[in-house]
């Protein structure tokens, strides 16, 4: 815990929050939250991890605030740790920040998380996630691979892709964009 938290070493930092979120997530969370803020990008990231892993109660703040910072290292640590979180308000963050381009692989990285998520147990993370996906696929940018991610995700995510294009203005975009 004490390495974790306050060794010089960057790399030691990371090896203990690692250790500490495979052995006890809930722990590692708590011991986490104050080092999102970490000046070590790597270690920031790691903790940022650890806090949605170990469902902190200050996660999804924690999460919004990385997913919508001017720092491209903490959004992209925000998309892959997210996911872990298998909660609608994830899938939220994560639809939210669909708009960003920065870092670049921002967009694939979202897309992957996206489709993570559109296999989450929690239904309604499903079905938003899965919102989220379709309207990257309206999108000429984004399209290709989104469709490709919708296109390897398992039968049972069907209903909620399905429902997501009756309810959504993905439908039209996508209409428009496959008659051309």
């Amino acid at each position: 815990v004490q390495m974790a938290q306050s060794d010089p070493a960057p790399h030691v930092r990371l090896a203990a929050l690692e250790t500490l979120t495979s052995a006890d997530a809930a722990i590692a969370g708590e011991i986490a939250a104050p080092l999102v803020t970490d000046c070590n990008p790597e270690v920031a990231a790691a903790a940022l991890t650890a806090v949605a892993v170990g469902a902190h109660p200050a996660a999804d703040d924690l999460l919004e605030q990385a997913i919508t910072a001017a720092d491209p290292v903490m959004r992209r640590a925000a998309v892959r740790a997210l996911p872990s979180r298998g909660t609608r308000r994830a899938a939220e963050l994560l639809a939210s920040a669909a708009g960003l381009d920065d870092p670049a692989d921002l967009p694939r990285l979202l897309i992957d998380a996206l489709a993570r998520m559109a296999t989450a147990d929690d239904a309604a993370a499903r079905s938003a996630a899965a919102a989220a996906l379709m309207n990257l696929a309206s999108n000429g940018n984004t399209r290709e691979a989104a469709l490709r991610a919708v296109a390897v995700l398992p039968e049972y995510v069907v209903i909620d892709i399905a429902t997501a294009l009756e309810s959504s203005p993905a439908k039209t975009k996508l209409t428009a964009a496959w008659s051309k």
